[in-house]
């Protein structure tokens, strides 16, 4: 079929995807250490864009709970980062909440 349309601008391009892929990648290898439900709670808020309160209710824990997991795991993900992994800056801004990402609560 011959398609016309006017092409989504918001879309990522190629780069962007490969940037996202390999920074989700990234993030993993820096979790490695990480316990499972701090791996888990992070990458639901920061990666997947949940609420505090909504990873509290998917995950049956309390908020104090969840705050605590996300402050483990992005210590773990600022170490990991800061020894072993060296990634391009721009990455950053490809990633989902990225600024929140790694800042203290």
């Amino acid at each position: 079929t011959n398609e016309s349309g006017i092409p989504d601008r918001g879309a990522p391009t190629p780069e962007e995807v490969a940037y996202t892929d390999e920074m989700v990648a990234l993030v993993q290898v820096a979790l490695n250490g990480a316990a499972p439900q701090d791996r888990e709670t992070f990458v639901l808020h920061a990666l997947e864009g949940f609420t505090v309160e909504e990873i509290a209710a998917i995950t049956d824990r309390n908020r104090e709970e969840i705050e605590q997991s996300i402050a483990r795991a992005r210590e773990k993900l600022r170490n990991g980062f800061a020894t072993n992994i060296r990634f391009k800056e721009d990455s950053y801004k490809l990633l989902p909440h990225a600024n929140e990402v790694l800042m203290m609560t």
